[in-house]
C-alpha cells in the first residue's frame, strides 16, 4: 500500500501545506502511522477508497496543524497585548502581568466555550467545522445538508454571541478597575 500511494499522498501534503514542507512530510508520516492502527479496516477497502481514507487523514493533519499554529500565534498575540509589550520583550516584563495576562486569556476563553454551549445545537455544529477544524463554509453546507448562506449566516450570529459575551467581560472588567481606582 505505501508504495502504492506515497507519491500521491506526498504531493497532497505538499499542495496542502504550501513551503512548510518540514509539516508536510510530519503530515505524511502520522497519515501512514494511522494507516497503520487502522490496518484491520483499511485492508478490507479498495485501492481508490485507500487513496481516499489517506487523503482525508491527511487534510485533517493539516488542519490540526493549522489549529495547533494559528491558536499558538492568537494565544502570543493576546499575551502580548494584555501586558502591552512587544513579543521581543516578553522576557523583560514582569511576572505578576504576565500571570495576570495568563489569567485573562484563560477567562476569555472560558467564556468562549460558554456561549458556544449555550448556542442552538446546529450553530455548535457549525462553530465546531468551522472555528474548531477550519473547515471551509461550502465543505460545512455539503457535510449538514445547509445551504452556504445559513452557513455564513450561522457563523455570523456566533459571532456575534461571543463579542456580546466577551465584551460583557471587558465591561465588567473596566467597571471593577473604576471602582478599585476611586
Amino acid at each position: 500500500m505505501y508504495d502504492r500511494t506515497f507519491s500521491e499522498i506526498a504531493l497532497y501534503a505538499r499542495r496542502l501545506f504550501g513551503l512548510d514542507t518540514e509539516a508536510a512530510r510530519d503530515a505524511v508520516q502520522e497519515t501512514y502511522q494511522a494507516a497503520a492502527q487502522a490496518w484491520d479496516v483499511l485492508g478490507v477497502l479498495g485501492a481508490d477508497e485507500v487513496v481516499g481514507w489517506l487523503k482525508r487523514v491527511c487534510r485533517n493533519k493539516s488542519a490540526d496543524h493549522y489549529r495547533r499554529t494559528k491558536s499558538d500565534e492568537r494565544r502570543l498575540r493576546s499575551l502580548g497585548a494584555a501586558l502591552q509589550v512587544r513579543p521581543s520583550r516578553w522576557e523583560d516584563a514582569d511576572p505578576g502581568d504576565v500571570v495576570a495576562a495568563r489569567d485573562q486569556v484563560e477567562q476569555s476563553l472560558s467564556l468562549f466555550k460558554a456561549s458556544v454551549l449555550a448556542m442552538p445545537p446546529m450553530r455548535q455544529k457549525v462553530v465546531d467545522l468551522f472555528w474548531g477544524q477550519a473547515r471551509p463554509y461550502a465543505e460545512i453546507a455539503g457535510e449538514l445538508n445547509l445551504s452556504l448562506s445559513t452557513v455564513r449566516w450561522h457563523v455570523s450570529k456566533a459571532r456575534a454571541d461571543v463579542r456580546r459575551v466577551l465584551g460583557e467581560q471587558q465591561t465588567s472588567e473596566a467597571a471593577d478597575e473604576e471602582v478599585r481606582t476611586r
